[in-house]
């Protein structure tokens, strides 16, 4: 497992090659203090074990697909599932893969580079697929880009799976947080959408109006 760090001078960024996690990522601030705004492991091999996906990219499909599969040009493909789903790609998926660095660039706007290439029916998904994936770091701005190839028609949905916070406390109850939307997804107990849109109004989904996040 390898480990890179680049900065500039608003962040430090560190990132593992396993899973292409985002170890730390670390703000600057006036008086020289440095606040580490992901949830995550200072040993790298604590991450091996992780359950959560913690800083991971998730692939080859992110979020939850149902247990029969999909279809794609009338041909059925079979997926692993766990609890009645197929989450975030698979038994292992891109978060369990070791990542090829690419590129480590310096500068003012620093970035890493990092590549993976998924084989043909690799968790049951079609096609080879190579992924690129390019964190850069841009002010005080971290860019998360995504970009994939394949040699046959296949789906793809990738993400990064960190859970960033603002503060060192334990909890982020006291965020508060400001969501103008008027509906969510209604999902089963697996957590795989229905399509149905539900009202959040009375309900604790509500954030309409700013809010903390445990009320």
């Amino acid at each position: 497992m390898n480990q890179v760090t680049i900065k500039n001078s608003f962040l430090t960024l560190t990132v593992l090659d396993y899973g292409a996690i985002i170890q730390k990522l670390q703000v600057c601030h006036p008086n020289g203090k440095n606040t580490d705004v992901v949830v995550g492991h200072k040993d790298p091999k604590k991450y091996l074990k992780d359950t959560f996906l913690l800083g991971a990219c998730v692939g080859r499909y992110a979020g939850r697909i149902h247990t029969d599969g999909f279809i794609l040009n009338g041909q059925h493909y079979p997926l692993y599932t766990d609890m009645g789903c197929h989450l975030h790609g698979g038994k292992e998926g891109f978060s369990k893969k070791i990542w090829t660095i690419e590129e480590v660039l310096e500068g003012n706007e620093p970035s890493i580079t990092l590549s993976y290439h998924s084989l043909h029916m690799e968790e049951g998904y079609p096609g080879n697929l190579k992924v690129l994936l390019t964190y850069l770091l841009k002010e005080n701005a971290l860019h998360v880009i995504h970009t994939a190839t394949t040699d046959k028609t296949t789906i793809v949905n990738l993400t990064n799976h960190s859970y960033f916070k603002i503060d060192e406390q334990p909890s982020i109850g006291h965020y508060k947080m400001h969501l103008p939307s008027e509906h969510i997804l209604e999902t089963h107990e697996n957590l795989v959408p229905t399509g149905k849109l539900l009202p959040v109004a009375q309900t604790h989904y509500d954030f309409n109006f700013p809010k903390t996040i445990e009320n």
